[in-house]
């Protein structure tokens, strides 16, 4: 809808504010205020309708002037009217055009900058800096959100207009370099994770490029979550350091009897040549273990626990071991049975005592046995 300004400013002034128009078409020469006047008084009320002026008066200074103070645009009457009134048509409908342009670009630009403030993953907008090679030795700070001032733990005098070389020191700098250069030169997305020593943080960050010139950072701070693998990293190790030095045989398995951890104890006992077992079915090193002690691991995966003091063994070649052993399941962070642990020990000699055998005792039978895992 188009205000016919053949009312007194004033008086549109007044319909404006009770009604909703898409333009205004002014004379320059009006009674109360000229066409500018009017516009200026449109403008210092914070009407940002259309507004174009369409006036015989053909003087330059009036054209800037209305420009100026805030016109979409300037249409000089003249002419054959039918071709005058088509102009002024499109005069119109490109002003309500552009101005519905803008203002959805002004909505996006406030959707986009209050998502942007409130993310909470750390984003920045940067601009590459280059050398005369065309490789990036640097980048500059360009916008930040509150939670990545939050996690640089600096002010924006501090980093407006400045790199991060400047900011943080070139060693800080170094280890983006390669990733940047790649992002610049590939046009794509590139995700790391990363230190950064001055706030002592491990980040996972998602690098976007914008143009040759500029490119976004999204950084989520994963500390907490590295730190706690490093822990389970460091359990594992005194684990496997505690298990494999312990002096009595210990063997850990997964629910498919594949090892896991095993003390040196255990293949001592048991004359296994190989070490490195780790991943390995435990049926495929002893092949020859009876169908007794394969229900004993099946029922401990079922959550028994089963022991025995001195129990028989008859390897393929006759040899019979006496041992002593427990296996037990062991349990995931969510309850269910992961495997078993298996603790034994040869007890030969304990049973030569027993049963008062000396120097008659069988040589074979002080050979190391597998007891009945």
């Amino acid at each position: 809808m188009v205000v016919d300004t053949a009312i007194s400013p004033k008086e549109a002034v007044d319909v404006l504010e009770a009604s909703s128009y898409d333009a205004i078409v002014s004379d320059y020469q009006m009674p109360e205020m000229d066409g500018i006047e009017f516009l200026s008084l449109l403008r210092s009320q914070g009407e940002k309708i259309p507004f174009i002026l369409f006036t015989g008066k053909g003087r330059e200074e009036v054209v800037i002037k209305a420009l100026n103070c805030g016109a979409d645009f300037y249409l000089q009457k003249g002419g054959e009217p039918t071709s005058l009134f088509k102009e002024l048509e499109h005069v119109v409908r490109d002003a309500v055009k552009h101005r519905e342009s803008e203002e959805a670009l002004k909505s996006s630009e406030a959707k986009y900058r209050n998502l942007f403030n409130h993310l909470g993953e750390a984003v920045g907008i940067y601009r590459y800096i280059v050398d005369d090679n065309d490789d990036v030795v640097d980048f500059a700070y360009v916008d930040l959100n509150p939670t990545l001032w939050r996690v640089l733990g600096k002010s924006e005098e501090e980093v407006n207009g400045r790199s991060v070389g400047q900011v943080f020191g070139a060693d800080n700098l170094e280890q983006y370099l390669p990733t940047l250069n790649r992002m610049r030169k590939e046009n794509r997305e590139i995700e790391t994770e990363e230190y950064f020593p001055p706030v002592k943080g491990y980040f996972k960050t998602i690098w976007v490029p914008l143009s040759r010139d500029l490119f976004i950072a999204s950084s989520l701070d994963i500390t907490d979550r590295r730190r706690a693998e490093e822990e389970l990293v460091q359990a594992n190790k005194l684990m496997s350091y505690i298990i494999e030095h312990s002096p009595s045989g210990i063997a850990v398995f997964d629910r498919d009897l594949r090892y896991l951890y095993a003390s040196t104890q255990f293949f001592k006992e048991y004359n296994v040549a190989e070490k490195d077992l780790i991943g390995k079915k435990h049926y495929e090193v002893f092949p020859d273990l009876p169908q007794k002690i394969r229900e004993v691991h099946q029922r401990a995966l079922s959550g028994e626990v089963l022991s025995a003091e001195s129990d028989p063994f008859v390897r393929e070649d006759g040899t019979t071991y006496w041992t002593r052993w427990e296996c037990r399941p062991w349990s995931r962070g969510d309850g269910s049975i992961g495997g078993i642990i298996l603790y034994s020990e040869v007890v030969n000699q304990h049973r030569m005592l027993r049963d008062g055998v000396g120097d008659e005792w069988d040589s074979r039978d002080c050979q190391e046995s597998v007891e009945g895992p």
